[in-house]
């Protein structure tokens, strides 16, 4: 093939790929615009579900990939070659007659064999040269056609306008159905849209929940909550307006039992699904209470029932808590946790919250809480609240009243002697007998006196550690108490003396206990043998007087027997 011709056919070869491959891509973008622009009105009238959607986009971008294919890519591959070139331009240009197809032809067939006839060479030759001044000043490009080409660039063009326009100028309700078509999960536009007001949300098993709605637009008079509960059964329940605001909707559902599903209707408006979980609420299955007693007592440990919470003030008391499922615990301050709250006589906190801390029992590695406590003096109670993983707290917390029992001081008593006023000499030595009781502890137990109205002496009684009940003797000489300033002897004094015993509290205490006051009169021995003359013969006089009253007892008593009972009278 001369030079010519193949640079000419070579240059008409890609022009047709070049339109060929616009075309097909013109082609394919119009009937993707047209479905697409078919598929939101119907999107628009119709409400497609999103499946629908997903199904029309795959068609819609199959028929333009098809388009594509067919129309441009395919001539791109197996285009037209030399000689279909030529026989297009002979088709255009009558002059050629056959000439151009047998220059390319005998042209082809020059390139494989000479021909053996030189005469024959020479007229090919002569008639490629012919052919090539024919050609010269033809445009081989002619055979290219543009008009579908330019047609459906044109209405590509107007589609890609129309929907830029439509997105643009639409507002929101264009742009909601644009981006449905491209398979987002917005809700179609409406004369009236639902904004939520209540949503999802984590409830506790038993509690009330109100679904709330906001309806804009145009608005109607009820609305419908649409509820699928976890069941499976479903429900649908009116929602009413309310009194102060016209365009809220609400609806109660009370005691809810399980989790569900739902999503409010108002008008045409229609919200997203929402979800209800509904958790139980973390509770006490066991409590175990140990009260924990002041050192000073010498008591151990003694676990008491919750029902029975009688416990000494100024004792701890250690709470062992089982839950029905795991709660939330840390440290005070750092949000909803776990905790125990005394609770005082008014009804207000008695002391700041106890956290309450979670530890391992057992082989089976249950966990359980704990917490040590002090309950202050003004406390009659405590509550325990619970708050689990979801913020879910108990409710209302179960009061377990508790009563404070005060450490109660100390009793003494002065055995003998049994009389309160006693003379004594100064050689007496007084046998003091004394019987001390307390609740837990006894401490100390002291003789105090004082001498002729002075001041207040103190003397140590034996004690045995430990005890809470004790009976002992003391011999007090007489001779051995010290004179006061300025006198000399203890005849005529008047000592006042009584007994003293403190426990061991340290919190409140020590409590103390005293005995009645007793007097000793100091005396000569002359005037201690008087009042023991005078005692005697107070003793042998009493002992006549019940010998006299024996006789006359017995004298009145035979009397009686002897002497005859008096005469019946009447029938």
């Amino acid at each position: 093939m001369s030079e010519l011709i193949g640079r000419k056919i070579a240059a008409a070869k890609v022009q047709f790929k070049g339109v060929a491959a616009g075309h097909g891509l013109a082609r394919g973008v119009t009937w993707f615009a047209l479905i697409l622009l078919g598929g939101i009105l119907l999107d628009w009238f119709c409400d497609l579900s999103w499946l629908t959607r997903v199904v029309l986009l795959a068609g819609n971008l199959g028929v333009a990939g098809y388009a594509l294919f067919r129309y441009g890519l395919q001539p791109l591959i197996w285009g037209p070659d030399d000689e279909d070139i030529a026989l297009q331009v002979e088709h255009l240009e009558p002059a050629f007659a056959t000439r151009l197809i047998a220059a390319v032809q005998f042209g082809r067939a020059e390139e494989l064999e000479s021909q053996r006839s030189g005469g024959a060479v020479g007229l090919v030759r002569a008639m490629v040269a012919q052919t090539e001044q024919l050609a010269a000043g033809v445009d081989f490009g002619r055979v290219v056609r543009w008009e579908s080409l330019i047609r459906y660039a044109v209405a590509a063009g107007v589609l890609f306008l129309v929907l830029a326009g439509f997105y643009t100028v639409g507002g929101p309700t264009a742009q909601i159905l644009m981006q449905r078509a491209f398979l987002m999960t917005m809700r179609l536009p409406s004369k009236t849209s639902v904004e939520m007001l209540s949503g999802s949300m984590l409830v506790a098993r038993g509690e009330n929940v109100v679904l709330k709605a906001r309806a804009k637009g145009w608005l109607p008079r009820l609305g419908t909550a649409e509820i699928r509960w976890e069941s499976g059964r479903t429900q649908r329940v009116e929602m009413d307006s309310s009194k102060d605001e016209a365009d809220v909707f609400a609806v109660a559902v009370e005691g809810v039992p399980e989790s569900f599903h739902y999503r409010v209707r108002l008008n045409d408006g229609v919200s997203d699904d929402f979800n209800v979980r509904v958790e139980v609420r973390p509770a006490v299955t066991g409590l175990t209470c140990t009260q924990i007693y002041p050192k000073y007592t010498g008591l151990p440990d003694q676990e008491r029932p919750p029902s029975e919470l009688s416990i000494l003030q100024g004792s701890k008391l250690r709470l062992a808590i089982q839950t029905n499922h795991a709660v939330r615990v840390g440290s005070v301050g750092t949000g909803q946790i776990s905790r125990v709250q005394m609770v005082a006589r008014d009804g207000t906190p008695a002391i700041p919250p106890v956290a309450l801390a979670a530890v391992e029992r057992g082989e089976d590695g249950r966990r359980q809480l704990r917490a040590e406590i002090t309950p202050p003096d003004h406390a009659t109670g405590f509550t325990i609240e619970l708050v689990d993983d979801h913020d879910i707290p108990s409710g209302d917390a179960v009061f377990y009243p508790i009563e404070l029992l005060p450490d109660r001081p100390p009793t003494v008593r002065i055995l003998a002697p049994e009389r309160k006023d006693t003379l004594v000499t100064v050689d007496t030595k007084l046998n003091l007998v004394y019987l001390a009781e307390d609740d837990y502890r006894l401490g100390k137990i002291s003789l105090r006196y004082r001498m002729d109205g002075g001041s207040e002496q103190k003397v140590g009684l034996p004690l045995e550690a430990g005890k809470k009940s004790w009976q002992g003797v003391y011999t007090w000489q007489i001779n051995q108490i010290p004179l006061p300033a300025g006198k000399t002897n203890l005849e005529q004094s008047v000592i006042e003396y009584f007994l003293e015993a403190q426990d061991t509290n340290p919190l409140n205490g020590p409590g103390r206990g005293v005995s009645e006051h007793y007097t000793l009169h100091v005396v000569t021995k002359a005037q201690k043998q008087a009042e023991l003359l005078v005692r005697m013969s107070s003793s042998i006089a009493g002992i006549r007087d019940v010998s006299d009253n024996q006789e006359k007892a017995a004298q009145g008593l035979g009397e009686a027997i002897v002497e005859p009972p008096p005469p019946r009278k009447g029938p």
